[in-house]
């Protein structure tokens, strides 16, 4: 069980660095957080009322505007 969750974890540095990246429309690196967030979002998606593709889609689509919006915490 250790290994499957030390083999999706990334670093706060790693996720700052694609996450700057994806704010400069780096297509590699979207894909990256897209990938690394997927696992969670298919889990999630079982328990919305609709095809799973079309939730995971709708989430993914979501996910990446909240990326790009580029707010900053307070």
């Amino acid at each position: 069980m250790e290994a499957k969750d030390a083999k999706a974890a990334m670093s706060d540095d790693e996720f700052l660095r694609l996450l700057d990246l994806v704010r400069q429309n780096d297509e590699q690196a979207t894909l990256a957080l897209i990938r690394f967030f997927e696992p969670e979002m298919k889990r999630i998606s079982r328990f919305i009322r609709m095809p799973q593709e079309d939730a995971v889609q709708s989430m993914t689509a979501e996910l990446l505007a909240f990326f790009k919006e580029g707010q900053e915490a307070p």
